[in-house]
């Protein structure tokens, strides 16, 4: 159990989190796994975890996306929780399982045991605005600046549905085109607004725009960068994540991480 705690708590698979490049896990875990890869995905399976990696093209390098654990046993939440808990973190409940925020890992449980968990993991909102739908995106693109800001003074969230509700708009304005990101995306233009407005951590609102437009989000990437920490406690953990996030979002090699 201790392996799995290590991972909840940390974000990581021995050292390994889910920014490093497929090298690099291969010298924290070894070359021992089996490799499932097609154009645009990459995933190697090692007997303790599963990392994955995709990339817009061929010919872009291989971006960490997400690495999972599953428990060879079937360990009971409630040990888990308790474990975590005796380490200094906190668990929330979401749907299917529980999220650690620092490290963003999600543990899935049913029948209350452990299934597996996943990382990094950012919850879905879990509160619906019905003023946040396709129509609304729609004219928001076409609105004049003074426009969209009569459109924003009128619905403007309440403190505590702030960031959720920045979220879910920023969410919904993403999936409205199937069309690849970059200079040329018609809702960019739309999307910088919001990110603009968005009462959301620096952090966040410079990984949201480094999805989209990774040339322009640089310097707000730098300049969002938590100072180097050390530890394991949870501001630790979760300052180290928020770097290599910001760092990988940047595109900087392995010895500058």
């Amino acid at each position: 159990m201790d392996f799995l705690v290590d991972v909840i708590t940390s974000g990581t698979v021995r050292g390994a989190d889910a920014y490093c490049t497929p090298e690099e896990v291969a010298e924290i875990l070894g070359t021992d796994f089996v490799v499932n890869r097609s154009r645009r995905s990459l995933t190697h399976a090692y007997s303790v975890a599963e990392f994955s990696w995709t990339r817009s093209t061929p010919q872009d390098p291989w971006l960490g996306w997400t690495f999972k654990v599953v428990p060879p046993e079937q360990l009971l939440f409630s040990s888990v929780h308790a474990a975590v808990s005796a380490r200094g973190f906190s668990l929330q409940p979401v749907p299917n399982g529980w999220w650690q925020p620092d490290a963003a890992v999600l543990i899935v449980v049913d029948d209350g045991r452990v299934r597996g968990v996943w990382a990094p993991h950012q919850p879905r909102p879990t509160k619906e605005f019905p003023s946040l739908n396709k129509q609304a995106v729609t004219h928001l693109r076409s609105a004049t600046p003074a426009e969209r800001e009569s459109w924003l003074a009128k619905r403007r969230p309440t403190p505590e549905d702030s960031a959720e509700w920045w979220r879910t708009l920023l969410a919904t304005i993403r999936i409205r085109e199937q069309e690849h990101h970059g200079p040329a995306w018609p809702w960019l233009p739309l999307y910088r607004w919001a990110l603009t407005h968005a009462d959301l951590p620096a952090h966040e609102r410079a990984l949201l725009l480094s999805a989209a437009a990774p040339a322009e989000a640089v310097s707000l990437c730098e300049s969002a960068l938590p100072p180097i920490t050390t530890g394991t406690t949870p501001e630790a953990v979760r300052s180290t994540r928020i770097r290599r996030a910001l760092q990988a979002a940047l595109g900087l090699p392995a010895s500058r991480r």
